[in-house]
């Protein structure tokens, strides 16, 4: 699990920041949004700290991947 929180910029991000999680090539959208969701509140936990992410899957901009967003 702390290789996870590791692969993802979450103490950097500020509320309204972005980044762009490429999905693995065995992963259903549903399974990558879980693994990304899951990770933004496994830091928050371990943080004592409220973290809201939005996240999906981009159609615009020929993006491939899953967009995830700090909202809180």
């Amino acid at each position: 699990m702390a290789d996870q929180l590791a692969k993802y910029p979450w103490a950097e991000m500020k509320p309204g920041d972005s980044f762009l999680a490429p999905v693995r090539l065995w992963e259903t959208h549903d399974d990558a949004r879980s693994r990304l969701a899951n990770s933004a509140l496994a830091y928050a936990r371990r943080r004592n700290q409220i973290y809201l992410a939005r996240i999906r899957r981009p159609h615009k901009h020929g993006e491939d991947g899953i967009r995830v967003w700090r909202i809180k």
